[in-house]
C-alpha cells in the first residue's frame, strides 16, 4: 500500500471494523483553483458516540482528514504550527471562510463544512485529524481548548479532535 494512502485506510479499517461506523472516502469538494476531497465520511448507525483512542468521545457522525506527514518533519513542530494557524483563522465562525489563503488543514474550510452538512443532514458533526506526528506543546494547547473534544470556548462547531 502507498505510504500516502496507508493512514487514511488504517483509519477507515478502524472506523468499520472497531466502531461499525458506514464510511465513505474521496467525497469531492468544490474549491476555486484547485481540486479537494473530506478524505472520509463516517457515521455509526446506533448514533452513539464511541471513544477515540485518547478516550475522547467522538461521533456518531465524523469528517475525517489523515496526514501523513512523517517524512515531511518528524517531530511535528512546525506541522503543529500550521494546525494553530489554520484553528486561529477560523475566528468563531466555525470553520476558514472562503478566500482566506495558505490553508494546512483543508477540512476546516468552509467548503468543507458546507460539503458535510447536507451528507449528514445535520451540522451537528465532529472532525476528527489524524496525524502521525504533532508538536506536543501544540497538542496541549489544543487539549486546553477543548477539554473534552468539544469545541474551542465561544464555537458551538465544529468540535475538533486529534488522535
Amino acid at each position: 500500500m502507498p505510504r500516502n494512502i496507508a493512514c487514511s485506510e488504517l483509519t477507515r479499517f478502524w472506523l468499520r471494523t472497531r466502531h461499525g461506523c458506514l464510511t465513505d472516502e474521496s467525497i469531492p469538494v468544490a474549491v476555486p483553483y484547485a481540486s479537494s476531497d473530506i478524505d472520509l465520511v463516517a457515521l455509526r448507525p446506533d448514533l452513539k458516540p464511541f471513544p477515540l483512542p485518547s478516550g475522547v468521545a467522538a461521533g456518531p457522525r465524523l469528517i475525517v482528514e489523515t496526514k501523513d506527514e512523517h517524512d515531511w518533519e518528524a517531530s511535528g513542530a512546525e506541522f503543529g504550527a500550521c494546525l494553530r494557524a489554520d484553528v486561529d483563522k477560523m475566528g468563531d465562525m466555525g470553520f476558514i471562510p472562503k478566500g482566506v489563503k495558505g490553508v494546512k488543514f483543508t477540512m476546516l474550510r468552509q467548503q468543507h463544512y458546507e460539503k458535510a452538512v447536507p451528507l449528514f443532514e445535520t451540522d451537528d458533526f465532529d472532525r476528527l485529524f489524524v496525524v502521525h506526528a504533532l508538536d506536543d506543546k501544540v497538542r496541549r494547547e489544543l487539549a486546553l481548548s477543548w477539554p473534552s473534544g468539544g469545541a474551542s470556548p465561544g464555537l458551538q462547531y465544529p468540535r475538533l479532535s486529534l488522535t
